[in-house]
């Protein structure tokens, strides 16, 4: 039954079904080609780009315009510098010293942002989530219109993780996906809030990555969705 399911919910609209289900390995393709076609949607479009990054009682917030140039990524700043940049050559030696201080601990956060944004890539990318649907538990929820697949997997990319996406079935498209997993033995949960543009692609709208061990919540909003060049 569940071999059934995946193959009608997830399959490309327009597509003629096989009289027969697939094997469990052929049953991600429709899902992967879906979020390819969807990805390369999107690379004629530009938004904006909010990332919040809080770590016990600081925060730090990053505005940015997302844009594809010759089918590349480019992300342009649209806020002021950093406030502890622009506070460089200060008065006297301590200053200074707490200025090279700071920027560590700046430079360590980035750091461990960016192996947090890592790993939220690993387990979105599409080449990786045939096998994750292939061994999903897969069950429905909701009245039409309104009828979500519910597909959980464990093991995705550590043994010890689980993943679950919930997939709208009259949009065609992901409403939610929710992974606990771990960075350097500690835990992580990533959740993803999924919108749409008016008669084109979805796009994560809201994503919150919270590492509870190291006090640090990262919130990205993605907005102002348009075709590029508007």
């Amino acid at each position: 039954m569940k071999h059934i399911i995946l193959i009608v919910i997830f399959s490309l609209p327009g597509v003629a079904q096989p009289p027969e289900p697939q094997p469990a390995r052929e049953e991600g393709l429709g899902i992967v080609a879906k979020l390819k076609s969807n990805a390369e949607a999107l690379q004629h479009y530009a938004y904006r780009r909010r990332t919040s990054i809080t770590t016990k009682d600081k925060s730090r917030t990053r505005l940015e315009l997302v844009r594809y140039v010759d089918g590349k990524m480019e992300t342009v700043p649209l806020d002021s510098p950093d406030n502890a940049a622009r506070s460089g050559g200060g008065r006297g030696r301590r200053r200074g010293m707490l200025g090279q201080n700071g920027g560590q601990k700046r430079e360590e956060m980035r750091e461990q942002v960016e192996q947090l944004n890592t790993m939220f890539r690993s387990y979105t990318a599409p080449e990786g989530l045939q096998p994750m649907f292939a061994k999903a538990v897969v069950s429905r929820e909701g009245t039409p219109p309104n009828i979500v697949i519910r597909a959980s997997a464990t093991g995705v990319v550590q043994p010890s993780d689980s993943v679950t996406w919930l997939w709208s079935v009259e949009h065609q498209r992901p409403n939610k996906i929710e992974i606990q997993t771990e960075l350097d033995g500690k835990p992580v949960s990533m959740t993803v809030e999924f919108a749409e543009v008016a008669n084109g692609p979805f796009y994560p709208a809201h994503v919150t990555i919270v590492e509870p061990k190291k006090d640090i919540t990262v919130n990205i909003d993605q907005y102002d969705v348009a075709p590029a060049g508007q």
